[in-house]
């Protein structure tokens, strides 16, 4: 197996965020999938927040064209709490049997990150997308439950991240109380042009010398 290189995919990922004419969501959307392989980063890929579908398509044919190019066997997981009144929500059903479809098997869960400690403590993640519910403790909740569950220099990815004051800054709250556990070793907010919210990066904590984990 190859050595984690974090410091490398810290790299690659400022790379793409300084070129201008990236969307946004295409550094969550397939961009990180084939880096974290190239890097030795191994494991799974979980989305928290499946609602309207488009990002867990997208990282789903990532997850399926790295597995043929590199002959590994990612997983793409997805977390939903499937709140009916959410104008965003798709017919979950539907999205399942079109990544059937399309040779891209997802593992779709219905639940919330306060009930699934179980499933947390049994995944190893190489990629955690938290775009879920945007208030303060559900975007805690999903850091605090998930993050643990990604790889040493694997990445956790969250969205709508704002670092003001207000409602727009629910999300970035969430993560500076989720950083105090000491479990990210380099981070990084991207917020494009054109935009008021943005991406934030945070590389999970690598010990120097044996690979393993700190804090």
């Amino acid at each position: 197996m190859n050595t984690p290189r974090p410091i490398a995919t810290m790299a690659a990922i400022k790379e793409l965020c300084a070129n201008p004419s990236r969307d946004h969501f295409a550094l969550v959307m397939g961009d990180l999938i084939p880096i974290l392989a190239n890097a030795g980063i191994s494991g799974d890929v979980l989305e928290i927040g499946v609602s309207a579908g488009h990002t867990h398509r997208h990282l789903a044919r990532a997850v399926r064209d790295t597995n043929k190019t590199t002959g590994g066997d990612i997983r793409l997981w997805g977390l939903e709490k499937a709140d009916p009144t959410d104008r965003f929500m798709v017919d979950l059903n539907a999205l399942v049997d079109q990544l059937y479809a399309e040779g891209c098997p997802p593992h779709l869960v219905i639940a919330d990150s306060r009930n699934c400690a179980a499933l947390a403590e049994a995944l190893r993640l190489s990629l955690l997308f938290v775009d879920g519910a945007h208030d303060y403790g559900t975007a805690l909740s999903d850091l605090r439950t998930f993050a643990p569950s990604v790889v040493p220099g694997g990445v956790i990815v969250a969205h709508d991240a704002n670092d003001e004051e207000g409602p727009r800054g629910t999300v970035w709250r969430a993560i500076q109380t989720f950083l105090e556990r000491g479990i990210v070793e380099d981070q990084l907010l991207y917020t494009p042009v054109g935009h008021k919210e943005g991406v934030w990066f945070g590389i999970r904590t690598v010990s120097r010398g044996n690979g393993t984990t700190t804090g």
